[in-house]
C-alpha cells in the first residue's frame, strides 16, 4: 500500500497563493520558487514568491479511527506541523504589499479565509528590504516577510483491530499449576 498525505504541501502552497491572489491587487502573480529553469514572471506589476524555508513538528502523533465503525481497517495518524514560508515580494509595489501580507496574516480574516484548507496563519516577522542584484546588474526591489502557518497532515494507514474479545475468567493457579 502507498501512503498518501492529506494535505499535501502541494495543497499548502495552492491555498496560500490563492489567498495572496485574493488580496493583492490583479495582476499580481504568486509562484512558488522551487521550479527549474522557469523565467521569472514581468517585473510589471511585479511577483510574490514563496519559498519554505522550515518544518517544525509541534506535537507527537495523534491516532485517530472511526469507533463507530463495526469492521475499522485503518487508521490516522495526524501531525501537526509549523512551517515558515518566506514570501518574496518583487515590483515597484512591493513594499506596500509586505505591509498588506504581514497586517492580513495577523488577522482573523486570514484565518477564516484560509479554513477551508486547514492551513492556519500563525504569525509574520516585519517586512524586511532584500536588494536584489538581477543578471544584468541592475537593482530589483525585494521585499521579504516570513510567515508561520501551522496544518495538520494526516497519514492513514492499514491497522488490524480486534473487534471480538473472549471475556476473561477466573483460573484457580494451585490447581491448575500445582506448585511443584
Amino acid at each position: 500500500m502507498t501512503l498518501t498525505v492529506n494535505p499535501s504541501l502541494d495543497a499548502v502552497f495552492e491555498a496560500i497563493g490563492d489567498f495572496i491572489e485574493s488580496i493583492l491587487p490583479n495582476g499580481v502573480v504568486v509562484v512558488t520558487s522551487d521550479e527549474n529553469r522557469v523565467a521569472q514572471p514581468p517585473p510589471l506589476p511585479g511577483y510574490v514568491q514563496m519559498t519554505l524555508r522550515v518544518q517544525k513538528r509541534l506535537m507527537t502523533n495523534l491516532d485517530k479511527f472511526d469507533p463507530q465503525n463495526p469492521a475499522p481497517t485503518t487508521i490516522d495518524i495526524q501531525q501537526s506541523v509549523q512551517l515558515a514560508m518566506q514570501l518574496d515580494c518583487y515590483g515597484p509595489a512591493s513594499g506596500d504589499w509586505a505591509t498588506i501580507l504581514s497586517t492580513v496574516f495577523r488577522s482573523e480574516y486570514a484565518v477564516d479565509a484560509l479554513d477551508p484548507s486547514g492551513v492556519v496563519p500563525l504569525y509574520t516577522d516585519a517586512p524586511r528590504f532584500g536588494t536584489l542584484v538581477a543578471g544584468e546588474e541592475q537593482y530589483e526591489r525585494r521585499w521579504i516577510v516570513e510567515a508561520q502557518l501551522q496544518y495538520n497532515p494526516v497519514v492513514s494507514t492499514p491497522q488490524q483491530f480486534a473487534n471480538v474479545v473472549d471475556p476473561p475468567g477466573l483460573i484457580n493457579v494451585d490447581a491448575s499449576y500445582p506448585p511443584s
